[in-house]
């Protein structure tokens, strides 16, 4: 009888109870994990303004003047920034320039075909509505989650293509 009045009380007054601290935990572990994605997203999206809205990207498009990305990916880019991928297309969403990067041995590494594939052939992150627009969010590249911003490139003066 002992054990019938414990098994009641575990069954309706502490089960629910760790339930709902479970529900609550859960919750707030979801949300953290939102407010970290969306922090990353902004932050992402600040330094690609950098690079998108600039008189050498611009030009680098436009000649290919490998002297660009002599001085301006080198490997504290990466590591500054906290990128593994920096990628540049022109206006056809072909890829002028690409490069990886292991963030864990500091390291540039070999962009995989599947990448390059994914960042050309969803014409979606290349989909600008204006010259302002710019294109965030999560996408599976090589069955791994990556974050990734695109925008135009146009110079510092907000100007596109010639």
């Amino acid at each position: 009888m002992i054990f019938g009045a414990l098994q009641a009380i575990t069954t309706l007054v502490i089960d629910p109870s760790f339930n709902n601290l479970e529900i609550q935990e859960s919750k707030h572990n979801i949300n953290q994990a939102l407010s970290m994605v969306n922090y990353r997203l902004s932050s992402l999206l600040g330094q690609l303004r950098d690079y998108s809205f600039w008189d050498d990207t611009y030009n680098f498009v436009q000649n290919k003047n490998q002297e660009y990305v002599e001085n301006n990916f080198v490997e504290s880019t990466f590591e500054n920034l906290n990128l593994n991928l920096i990628a540049i297309a022109d206006n056809n969403s072909n890829i002028v320039y690409c490069q990886s990067f292991d963030l864990n041995n500091s390291v540039k590494v070999q962009t995989s075909e599947e990448t390059k594939k994914a960042l050309t052939f969803d014409e979606n992150i290349w989909l600008f509505h204006s010259i302002e627009d710019s294109i965030s969010g999560i996408m599976l590249v090589d069955n791994q989650p990556m974050i990734v911003a695109t925008a135009p490139i146009l110079t510092s003066l907000s100007q596109g293509p010639k």
